[in-house]
């Protein structure tokens, strides 16, 4: 919803076409500096860790002043030794520094098959990704066979919001 005055705004600065089919005028992005503060979806090339594991990762980030929205995404080709925690880096340095902030989500794909909720924790540049265990508690880190036995095609899911440093 545009707020009263700003349509004209945006009319007025060539970013709208009324008459166009195009609500917004993309070629407006890259040199209107007033459609960045609007927020434009940027890509990032998100670090994945877990182990020996090789993966195909993707990231996309919107900034609105200090708040960072974002997703990220690690899809298994070679499941290797995982060992230790996974871990994603994030697009922009996280305010808080350790993991009781932001708004986050975490999922676990076993391709084909099932989703998995899992928990999220969030630190100065990275976010790890832990299990939900029984009764809702953060019972442990995924290994090769928890919460199922990874292959390829299966994946890490990350989103959220955050404030940026």
């Amino acid at each position: 919803m545009l707020i009263p005055g700003h349509y004209q705004w945006l009319v007025q600065q060539g970013i709208i076409d009324p008459a166009g089919s195009d609500f917004i005028d993309s070629s407006q992005f890259a040199t209107n500096t007033k459609v960045d503060a609007l927020g434009v979806w940027q890509t990032y090339s998100p670090t994945f860790t877990w182990g020996t594991t090789a993966t195909t990762k993707v990231g996309r980030y919107c900034q609105i002043g200090k708040t960072v929205h974002f997703e990220a995404s690690a899809t298994i080709t070679s499941i290797g030794t995982p060992s230790g925690v996974p871990t994603f880096s994030l697009p922009v340095t996280y305010a808080n520094g350790f993991y009781n902030g932001g708004i986050t989500n975490a999922r676990l794909l076993d391709s084909g098959s099932n989703v998995y909720a899992a928990f999220p924790a969030m630190f100065a540049t990275t976010i790890t990704v832990y299990l939900i265990g029984t009764g809702g508690l953060i019972s442990a880190t995924p290994t090769s066979t928890t919460p199922f036995t990874w292959t390829t095609n299966d994946a890490f899911y990350v989103s959220g919001t955050y404030e940026a440093s």
